[in-house]
C-alpha cells in the first residue's frame, strides 16, 4: 500500500494491515530487553512479547522483581541509574530491540522530590542509551509521554512545541530530547513514542484506576468538576503500537530512526463522561461527587493528540473503542494485551 502524504512524497507503509502474525514473525526467535520491566507499561509489554508465543527471549531488567513473574522471562533486578550495571548488561546481552519503560510517575510539587524525579529519569536514559551507542546494532524504543507537550494546543502533533506544566512532563521531555540529540549525533537507532493516558489491566495510577477502586470499596468518588478533554488509548493498543515500530525500525530504519510518534484515539472525552460510564457499570453513579476536589494550578483543560504519523509510517490502527475497553476492565475480562 502506498501512501502519499505530509510524512514523505510517497513510501511503503510497511506495517500496512499488519496482524499479529506479522508482528509474531518478526519477533521469532529474536532477543529482547524491557527496562523497567516490572512496572504497568513495561509488565505489559514484557506479556505482550510472551503471548506472541513464537520463541522471543524477553528480559526484564528493573529495579525490583514482579509480584507475578512470568514463565520463560528472564528477570534481572538492578540500578537503571548505575552506567556501569546497565553497560554490561547491554554489552553482554545481545539484544534485537530494547524498550525503555523506565521512569516513575510523580506528579510531586516538592522541589526536593523533583530533583530526584529529573534525576531519575534523565540518568536512566543516559545510562541505557549511552549503553547501546556502544554496543551498537541495537534498536531501541523509548517510551517518553504525551505530558512533554503539556500546554500545547491540540491536537498535540509531534512537530509541535514541546510546553511541560508538571515535573513529571519536564523529566520525560528531558529524557526524549537526549534519545533524540544522539540519535542525530550518532548512528543510534531510536525512536520515541508519546503514548497519551494509557489504561487497562494492571494500571494503578490515573483516573480511571482511581474511580474503578472506589466504585468497588464503596467510598466517594470524589473527582473535580471534570471538565478535563483526555485522550486514553487501551494498553492493548499501546503495545501493538511498540511492536508496529520495532518491526517498521527493522525493515526500513532510515525512515523512521530519530522520529517521535504519538500514540492515541485522537478522540477527547470529558473526565466526567468517562467517571459517569464507569460508575453506572460499577452501580456507583449515586457517589460520584463532582467538584469535590478543586482543579490543580495550571490545569490543562484540552489534551487531545493524533496517531496520524504513527498510522503513516506503521498502518497502525486502534482496536479497542474507550467503551469496550473500560468495559472488559470493569467486567476483568481483560486477559490479554495482544489483540487476535
Amino acid at each position: 500500500m502506498t501512501h502519499r502524504g505530509r510524512y514523505g512524497s510517497e513510501y511503503e507503509a510497511v506495517g500496512a494491515d499488519s496482524s499479529t502474525e506479522d508482528i509474531a514473525e518478526h519477533f521469532r526467535g529474536k532477543r529482547v530487553l524491557v527496562a523497567g520491566g516490572t512496572g504497568f507499561v513495561g509488565s505489559s509489554l514484557v506479556r505482550g512479547l510472551v503471548e506472541l508465543s513464537v520463541g522471543v527471549e524477553v528480559v526484564s531488567f528493573a529495579n525490583r522483581q514482579p509480584s507475578d513473574a512470568l514463565d520463560g522471562v528472564e528477570y534481572i533486578s538492578g540500578d537503571l541509574e548505575d552506567a556501569d550495571e546497565v553497560d554490561q548488561l547491554v554489552a553482554e546481552g545481545t539484544f534485537d530491540h530494547i524498550f525503555n519503560a523506565s521512569g516513575f510517575l510523580s506528579k510531586t510539587r516538592d522541589p526536593e522530590a523533583e530533583l530526584a524525579l529529573f534525576r531519575n529519569h534523565f540518568t536512566t536514559v543516559k545510562s541505557l542509551v549511552d549503553a547501546v551507542c556502544r554496543r551498537g546494532g541495537v534498536m531501541l524504543v523509548h517510551v517518553g509521554s504525551a505530558e512533554e507537550y503539556g500546554a500545547a494546543p491540540s491536537p498535540q502533533l509531534e512537530e509541535g512545541p514541546a510546553r511541560p506544566v508538571s515535573s513529571y512532563g519536564l523529566a520525560k521531555a528531558i529524557g526524549s530530547q537526549y534519545v533524540l540529540m544522539r540519535s542525530a549525533q550518532s548512528a543510534l537507532r531510536a525512536v520515541v513514542l508519546r503514548p497519551f493516558n494509557i489504561y487497562g489491566p494492571g494500571a494503578r495510577q490515573g483516573i480511571i484506576p482511581y474511580v474503578v477502586e472506589r466504585a468497588r470499596s464503596g467510598d466517594p468518588i470524589e473527582i473535580t468538576e471534570g471538565g478535563q478533554l483526555r485522550d486514553f488509548i487501551h494498553v492493548a493498543d499501546f503495545v501493538r503500537a511498540v511492536f508496529l515500530l520495532a518491526r517498521a525500525q527493522w525493515l526500513t530504519p532510515r525512515r523512521i530512526n530519530g522520529q517521535v510518534f504519538n500514540v492515541c484515539n485522537g478522540e477527547g472525552v470529558l473526565i466526567r463522561e468517562i467517571v459517569a460510564w464507569i460508575s453506572e457499570l460499577l452501580g456507583a453513579a449515586d457517589r460520584v461527587k463532582l467538584g469535590a476536589v478543586s482543579y490543580r494550578t495550571g490545569e490543562v483543560m484540552e489534551a487531545i493528540g493524533s496517531s496520524k504519523k504513527l498510522e503513516a509510517f506503521t498502518g497502525f490502527q486502534r482496536q479497542v473503542s474507550l467503551r469496550e475497553g473500560l468495559r472488559r476492565l470493569v467486567e476483568g475480562s481483560d486477559v490479554r494485551v495482544t489483540q487476535p
